[in-house]
């Protein structure tokens, strides 16, 4: 099934204490496909992946699916994907894996072999494999988090537009002393992010970069949206090389490999 064929992601969202979000399952394939073979380049052998701001566990599952279908564990001798979210009762959804089975809907027929039904009524659970291909770890700020661990790969996905720019800056300081190749974040705060991913090292991907920016679907919007906006971070124009930074605004992947 073609890209413009495909059904459009049935929307989850999820609230506890003060926490939100809105996630779902393969909300953007072309990114998912680049992702994979992007990090497929890397040398053969051991790979680290970390997700934050991993939420009810669509983000990392939708990964590992689309890495699954497309030849990713083979090309690894052996891999760690571990993932993260400020909130526990979220991590706890997503060890659960237990979802609406209203999201099939949105899924095309190779993304919904990874789900089976659940003992639970109206409920899907993911394929086991799936499940068991990621390790959740004990809740944690992106902002703030802390390893020895070097990573491969971080995915940050949408979790910037919830921090300030001050935040975010310190952030990405912090992401890059434990990531060694690729920064996947898919909404940010556009007035400073190439200020931010400059003085940290990182590059715009330009593999499928027009393609990633106008999959967003819901976040298409072709009125200009005020600075002062609370959605300025999120709403995102038509993909054009005549935005001013338009490499890094429009930009869902960035690298720290040689240019």
């Amino acid at each position: 099934m073609s890209e413009q064929n495909a059904p459009s992601p049935v929307m989850m969202r999820v609230y506890e204490n003060d926490k939100k979000g809105a996630t779902g399952f393969f909300r953007n394939r072309a990114f998912l496909m680049t992702a994979v073979d992007l990090l497929k380049t890397l040398p053969r052998g051991h790979i680290n992946i970390l997700f934050h701001a991993c939420s009810v566990g669509a983000e990392p599952y939708s990964f590992i699916a689309y890495a699954a279908m497309n030849g990713f564990f083979q090309h690894f001798e052996s891999f760690n994907i571990l993932a993260t979210d400020i909130e526990p009762s979220f991590i706890a959804q997503a060890q659960a894996a237990q979802y609406p089975s209203s999201i099939l809907n949105g899924m095309n027929d190779q993304e919904r072999a990874f789900f089976a039904s659940s003992s639970v009524p109206d409920m899907v659970t993911i394929h086991p494999a799936i499940k068991e291909a990621v390790q959740f770890i004990p809740a944690a700020s992106f902002t703030d988090f802390q390893t020895d661990m070097a990573f491969d790969a971080v995915f940050v996905m949408n979790a910037l537009t919830y921090v300030s720019a001050q935040e975010q800056t310190k952030a990405i300081n912090a992401i890059a002393a434990y990531n060694t190749r690729f920064l996947f974040t898919t909404a940010f705060h556009p007035d400073s992010v190439k200020a931010d991913m400059v003085q940290t090292g990182y590059h715009p991907a330009s593999t499928n970069r027009a393609q990633i920016h106008n999959g967003w679907g819901d976040r298409i919007t072709p009125a200009p949206i005020a600075p002062s906006s609370p959605e300025y971070s999120w709403r995102i124009p038509p993909y054009s090389e005549n935005i001013p930074d338009y490499e890094y605004r429009c930009c869902a992947i960035f690298d720290k490999g040689t240019v």
